[in-house]
């Protein structure tokens, strides 16, 4: 069994109280990496993932807290590689840096250019949200028979008025197999 997750898009929204409407914009990361051990030793994960805010955005939340919201999707992908083991993944755990609030976990995502947003659909449950290690949060994601999962997380204000402040340090998350059922099936083959 391989997993992986991935950045899949960041979206700024901005709330104008003059104008009474919200201003979005999408960020896509297509990020093409395939299970291969070789690659996950090499820099490509460690190469941030940066996207400015507006210096005129960041000026409006000083001065109308909570006006800048910032959502995170990440994609994570379950692969079963073996061709001759059936294997079904009970459940994931998924960790997060603890600045970050689950809002949606589904098994698809849509991006709409023209409104600058990112919808989360096919929800899937989750449970047993906990503190870990300080810094993560930790939940379990039951898979089924769903071979992707989006979890779309918003930015904490707090995190938020750090990352402005130039403390940009949102952990790293990380999906991890929990449990798993592995079956073979062996035929008999008869010759007279």
């Amino acid at each position: 069994m391989a997993i992986k997750d991935q950045l899949y898009a960041a979206e700024v929204a901005l709330t104008r109280q003059d104008y009474g409407q919200t201003y979005s914009h999408v960020y896509k990361y297509n990020r093409n990496d395939d299970y291969n051990i070789k690659i996950r030793v090499t820099d490509a994960y460690n190469t941030p993932l940066v996207r400015e805010i507006y210096s005129s955005d960041a000026s409006y939340n000083k001065q109308n807290p909570g006006a800048l919201n910032v959502y995170l999707t990440y994609k994570i992908n379950i692969r079963n590689q073996n061709t001759s083991i059936t294997t079904t993944v009970g459940d994931i755990v998924n960790y997060f840096d603890n600045g970050l609030t689950i809002e949606q976990v589904g098994t698809s995502a849509t991006i709409n250019q023209s409104s600058g947003t990112v919808s989360v659909n096919g929800n899937v449950s989750y449970n047993s949200l906990s503190s870990y290690n300080g810094q993560y949060n930790k939940i379990n994601i039951p898979i089924g028979s769903n071979e992707e999962i989006y979890v779309r997380y918003k930015v904490s204000q707090a995190k938020l008025v750090s990352m402005l402040n130039g403390n940009v340090n949102i952990a790293a998350n990380v999906a991890e197999i929990n449990s798993c059922t592995a079956k073979k099936e062996w035929k008999s083959i008869y010759s007279n």
